[in-house]
């Protein structure tokens, strides 16, 4: 249970251009055969990686591309399935510095 909180921080702190909201987003973090796996399925979330530090950039690169492809588009450009998505990044996370994730 504790490495999963450890990987859940991990998964939440990646992306210093995303601050945290209130909403809870159910994360599921692993441990196993030498890889290290995050994946948060309502957000479209799924990082892995052979040590930790490079678990966290793959888990900021894919913050970063879920929250220009998808929390900034304009609604007409997206399925149903894609805003769900969409609602779910704005519920769970708040733009800090729209610089460092190139926007």
């Amino acid at each position: 249970m504790e490495r999963l909180r450890k990987m859940v921080a991990l998964a939440e702190e990646a992306s210093p251009a995303l601050k945290r909201r209130g909403a809870a987003l159910p994360i599921v973090a692993e441990d196993s055969d030498g890889m290290h796996t995050v994946r948060a399925e309502k957000i479209w979330l799924d990082a892995f990686a052979e040590t930790k530090a490079e678990l966290a950039a793959e888990v900021a690169a894919q913050l970063a591309m879920l929250w220009k492809e998808y929390a900034l588009a304009d609604d007409a450009e997206l399925t149903e399935s894609a805003r769900e998505v969409k609602r779910n990044l704005l519920a769970t996370f708040e733009e800090e510095i729209a610089s460092s994730i190139g926007l």
